[in-house]
């Protein structure tokens, strides 16, 4: 079942806006040390895509 459009961008910019809120002031090498944020941008990123992008 494919999500409306309206509802599938406002699901990316909410993404957005929470992976922007978990990187403030995380630079690349925390980042890559740092499991629990990589978890939690992986999440977003996979949840605010469409559905039938992921089998």
């Amino acid at each position: 079942m494919r999500r409306d459009a309206r509802v599938l961008l406002w699901d990316i910019q909410q993404a957005a806006e929470a992976i922007s809120r978990f990187m403030d002031g995380v630079n690349a090498e925390t980042y890559a040390r740092d499991d629990l944020i990589q978890a939690a941008v992986d999440r977003l990123l996979e949840e605010s895509g469409p559905p039938d992008a992921h089998p």
